[in-house]
């Protein structure tokens, strides 16, 4: 089921932040601005951190569309996930979609994943991943996945990269384009060490960016 309000699909794509240094205890902190047809509209901050085998990856988004000085549109998201050993082993999160509200627990299982969104609970199996795309390769080997922001599930494939410069602002990037294609449509930049660095889409007419700051 795909949600009616195009800055949720924005909302969905996205917890993109570097990868991690094999050091325990390190955290690391990745803000993003969020444009519609170039003007800011919102920010995303990912905040990463480690312990052993054990990686938080806490995700905090904020968009406000205003027309006139008035608001028309707001959404707020705030999420944890937990993976231990690369394996996601849970979410929790929190989500105000313009007047609609969820709630959504997932929890890894024997055979797959538990979620529950504001009280309904669905088993996928193991084959299911998140919709996160903090960790390049992870995201890049499945095709179904869970949404950990609204009540959706997709089925989604990637193409091989493409190589080139992604320039943001002033500094010139190193850059691999990977086209995400299915229940959703995105251009997904990252660099060679699998950093997220854009993420692109259009929507009702709308040009949608998500730009690391």
């Amino acid at each position: 089921m795909k949600s009616i309000a195009w800055l949720s699909l924005c909302m969905i794509v996205l917890a993109p932040v570097a990868a991690i240094a094999a050091d325990e205890g390190v955290i690391e902190v990745r803000e993003f601005g969020i444009f519609r047809d170039g003007r800011e509209i919102g920010t995303h901050t990912v905040t990463i951190s480690s312990e052993s085998d054990r990686t938080t990856v806490n995700v905090k988004t904020d968009i406000k569309v205003k027309i006139a000085f008035i608001t028309v549109f707001r959404f707020e998201h705030e999420r944890t996930e937990t993976w231990i050993d690369g394996r996601l082993m849970s979410v929790k999160s929190e989500t105000y979609d313009d007047g609609r509200t969820y709630s959504i627990t997932a929890e890894a299982t024997d055979s797959g994943y538990s979620r529950t969104v504001n009280g309904r609970t669905d088993v996928f199996d193991g084959n299911m991943g998140l919709v996160s795309f903090w960790d390049r390769d992870a995201i890049l080997a499945g095709n179904t996945f869970i949404s950990p922001v609204v009540d959706e599930t997709y089925d989604l494939s990637f193409s091989s990269p493409t190589f080139g410069k992604l320039q943001i602002r002033d500094r010139s990037y190193d850059a691999e384009l990977y086209l995400m294609s299915g229940d959703l449509n995105y251009e997904l930049w990252y660099s060679p060490k699998g950093r997220p660095l854009k993420i692109v889409f259009d929507k009702y007419g709308s040009r949608i960016e998500w730009v690391l700051k």
